[in-house]
């Protein structure tokens, strides 16, 4: 993200996926309480869901600190994103509830070094307010591969159950670089017809 506009229009992305983590943990966290060794499971996404309560709140706040670039003819959820997020309902309702590790793996893996945001910032030069989201996440989310690694562990999901883990890893790379490239490549309709 090398322009203000770019970032925001992160921001806003990244709103319309991290609004959908804790009503997605809670629907997987109800659709695994009836299988006994799913308990792990059950108990790290109770944990989460706290962790990351209010957290679409924190990038709106973020987001407010940067009015002049939000763009006001860009819906708040892609197809892109619905796409992303719709296929788990789809896979914890009738593959697995498991199949949401997948997702969150690839969401939380790899967190940005505060470092790295502060590079962002340097060259969008926004207001650290506007990074107050992701500066958290990078002190927060280090461990959650870890996490995420022991809890599969814990359960030893049979063969269809980690396919399951796996197709919803690679679903979500795959949406998340075309949600990243829409950030990349969006331009405003004054842009767009500047060209």
């Amino acid at each position: 993200m090398t322009s203000p506009r770019q970032y925001v229009v992160y921001l806003l992305a990244m709103y319309g996926v991290i609004r959908a983590s804790v009503p997605l943990m809670s629907l997987a966290r109800r659709r695994s309480l009836d299988q006994a060794r799913f308990a792990p499971y059950v108990q790290y996404l109770e944990r989460h869901m706290k962790e990351e309560a209010d957290h679409d709140e924190w990038l709106l706040q973020d987001l407010q600190s940067v009015p002049a670039y939000v763009p006001s003819d860009l819906p708040l959820g892609s197809q892109t994103i619905a796409s992303m997020v719709g296929s788990q309902y789809y896979w914890i309702n009738f593959a697995t509830p498991l199949s949401l590790l997948g997702y969150m793996a690839i969401l939380e893996g790899c967190p940005a070094s505060a470092g790295r945001v502060l590079q962002i910032q340097e060259v969008t030069k926004l207001p650290e307010q506007a990074f107050r989201t992701l500066l958290e996440h990078a002190e927060l989310d280090p461990d959650h591969a870890a996490e995420l690694s022991q809890v599969i562990d814990r359960i030893e999901p049979d063969s269809r159950e980690l396919a399951a883990i796996c197709l919803s890893g690679l679903n979500t790379i795959r949406g998340l670089a075309s949600v990243l490239s829409e950030c990349v490549e969006y331009r405003s309709p004054e842009e767009a017809g500047g060209r």
